[in-house]
């Protein structure tokens, strides 16, 4: 079985920052390159054999089961309309996630979301209408003081590990539905950060994950400075920007952010697209910090960034009416 394609493993590793707790290894060159080549040969089938296949095995174990309890679901279903194979999650489904990360692990947040997917939901509405709506809800839980900070922080984290947990299985069924390209050109490369000032990177993360899927070259700069963001912007060329931002107090700081990277950035027509609460409960802030367009979830960040930025096939039909 595939595992998604070049682009994507590179996206990943770009985005790896986020994911992981270790440090970046700058590269070299020279003799201690060829060392450090010589090693990698030596660890990659053992990395193969006790990581890789293992997550695999355990993603396909999953897409059976979901297969199967699909079938009977649709057996069932002809029994009488209680039964609901495939419903989208329910209140009830997030409050108990939420709960789940608070006050146990991710190992039964992972386990919970399991039994969620067996009920035949697909992992892009796990995505969307499970892990999304659970961080929304620490972070009411957090502005109504009923979630110290620290929870709050932690349960952030246990649902990042949760969704990386999902991460491959969620890229692959993309891959397979809608026959994503394996390499990302410059117009479809984009740059997420969350605002300087920003303490939780979940929603960037997720944005990533829809927007890997679709075909997008995809680079991580969670924890820059304003002006490593600029840097970065001068340094590639990014076709979008994409910031996110949950309150409002740090909004001036976006808005000469933006101002910035339009000076700098070796794209002169980069396009900059925001998303996060504070724009939801603010649309005129889109305007007010300078930005194209706002992004509600993951999935509208793929149709807004496309719409921001259309593919080759979208430019070539647009020329064609006009000729």
């Amino acid at each position: 079985m595939a595992v998604g394609g070049a682009a994507w493993r590179d996206d990943v590793r770009r985005c790896g920052a986020l994911w992981s707790d270790e440090p970046r290894t700058p590269s070299i060159d020279g003799p201690a390159a060829r060392i450090s080549d010589t090693r990698e040969v030596e660890i990659i089938p053992r990395l193969i054999e006790g990581e890789i296949i293992p997550q695999l095995v355990q993603a396909h174990r999953r897409a059976v089961n979901r297969s199967l309890a699909r079938a009977a679901g649709d057996v069932a279903a002809t029994a009488g309309p209680s039964v609901h194979p495939g419903a989208a999650p329910s209140a009830d489904d997030v409050e108990r996630l939420t709960r789940i990360v608070v006050e146990r692990d991710e190992t039964a947040a992972i386990a919970f979301v399991d039994t969620v997917c067996a009920r035949g939901v697909a992992l892009e509405d796990i995505f969307l209408d499970l892990l999304a709506p659970a961080a929304r809800r620490l972070g009411d839980g957090w502005c109504a003081d009923t979630h110290a900070f620290i929870d709050v922080t932690i349960g952030l984290s246990r649902l990042q590990q949760v969704m990386r947990t999902f991460s491959r299985e969620f890229q692959l069924q993309g891959a397979a539905d809608d026959g994503a390209p394996l390499d990302a050109p410059d117009s479809r490369q984009i740059l997420l950060a969350p605002t300087v000032g920003e303490q939780h990177n979940f929603g960037i993360l997720m944005v990533a994950e829809f927007l890997i899927r679709a075909g997008w070259g995809v680079s991580c700069a969670a924890g820059s400075s304003a002006g490593e963001l600029v840097r970065a912007v001068r340094r590639d060329r990014f076709a979008v920007l994409g910031l996110s931002l949950s309150s409002d107090r740090f909004a001036d700081d976006l808005r000469d952010i933006v101002s910035a990277v339009r000076r700098s950035a070796r794209n002169p027509e980069i396009a900059i697209l925001v998303g996060g609460r504070a724009f939801i409960e603010d649309p005129d802030l889109v305007r007010r910090v300078g930005a194209h367009a706002m992004a509600a979830d993951g999935l509208d960040a793929v149709a807004q960034a496309e719409a921001l930025c259309p593919g080759p096939e979208v430019q070539r039909e647009r020329l064609s009416m006009v000729c």
